[in-house]
């Protein structure tokens, strides 16, 4: 399908979002998202998330990931005990959540009113069953300011469920963040397989890569993307642009949101978000990833008309 989109310049689609400043929620029933993040793991969407948390204009979930176009996939229908009690990692996630949510009450017994709204937030992402309304809902605090959400397991979803979000927000401005496949893969499968105590070089990295390589797309994923939303409402942003300007980056982030950047967090965009400890991928192993990937990078060229050159060397 990527083929059937029409070539698309990141740059232009930044020129034409600057052109008037968002002042109101955008979604027609003032509930839902304004924008969703939907960057794969691993692109800077942690940092993405914090900064825009950060901007007085923006209201986001306190929790990062609501994940809620993967969960319905996964976990259909899931009760607040499923999520409660189960052993995959998004069930650890809410309990983690709740712990964490009850030791602050806890500790102070006396809540103001914006704690009051923060506690109904938290009873309504743990204990409802989560359908269309309740993502809905999950927006309700932001007021009078743009809400929106990121949640990196939206990029590989199949065409029908990207279809529904389009159904459900049709006014949401899509954040796509993208990086080098081969450092993509890399920097996932490194996290990935240290969890699991195995060598980095060893051979279940070697079957993560081919995983990756057999299932994932970006140039497929980012014509789905193109296609079912209008393409002015999709801003596509690269990791490599984030590294060697931040505040540029950042700069584009908001004008696509239809926000002013803040001046005075020039400091702060520069630092780091969920840094880990680097390691520099092995040869055979870059070399193995560029190779699979070589003809979706061409794809993904093709259809953006300007990824980084380093993404074809």
């Amino acid at each position: 399908c990527w083929a059937s989109c029409d070539r698309v310049s990141c740059a232009s689609r930044f020129e034409n979002a600057g052109k008037g400043m968002m002042v109101a929620r955008q979604h027609p029933t003032g509930r839902g998202p304004d924008f969703i993040g939907v960057g794969p793991e691993k692109t800077g969407t942690t940092w993405v998330h914090d900064r825009l948390a950060n901007h007085p204009s923006l209201w986001m979930p306190p929790e990062k990931e609501l994940s809620y176009f993967w969960q319905d996939i996964a976990y259909p229908q899931e009760t607040a005990f499923d999520r409660l009690t189960g052993d995959h990692w998004h069930h650890q996630r809410y309990r983690r959540y709740a712990k964490d949510r009850l030791a602050h009450y806890l500790r102070h017994p006396r809540t103001r009113l914006q704690q009051c709204k923060r506690a109904a937030w938290d009873v309504h992402h743990l204990l409802p069953r989560h359908d269309d309304k309740w993502y809905l809902r999950a927006f309700d605090n932001a007021e009078a300011r743009l809400a929106g959400e990121i949640s990196p397991q939206y990029f590989f979803l199949a065409e029908h469920q990207i279809e529904k979000i389009h159904r459900l927000c049709p006014d949401a401005k899509i954040i796509v963040t993208l990086r080098k496949p081969a450092d993509w893969i890399w920097s996932w499968g490194r996290m990935k397989v240290k969890k699991r105590g195995f060598a980095l070089d060893g051979p279940e990295m070697e079957a993560f890569i081919d995983g990756k390589l057999a299932t994932n797309s970006f140039a497929r994923s980012c014509a789905s993307w193109l296609r079912i939303f209008p393409q002015d409402q999709v801003g596509i942003f690269f990791f490599e642009n984030l590294q060697n300007d931040p505040w540029s980056f950042y700069k584009d982030l908001c004008t696509f949101l239809g926000i002013e950047p803040r001046a005075e967090e020039q400091a702060i965009v520069a630092e780091k978000s969920n840094k880990g400890k680097s390691a520099a991928i092995p040869e055979r192993l870059q070399a193995r990833i560029s190779a699979g990937w070589a003809e979706d990078v061409e794809r993904l060229q093709d259809l953006l008309g300007d990824v980084p050159a380093s993404w074809r060397t």
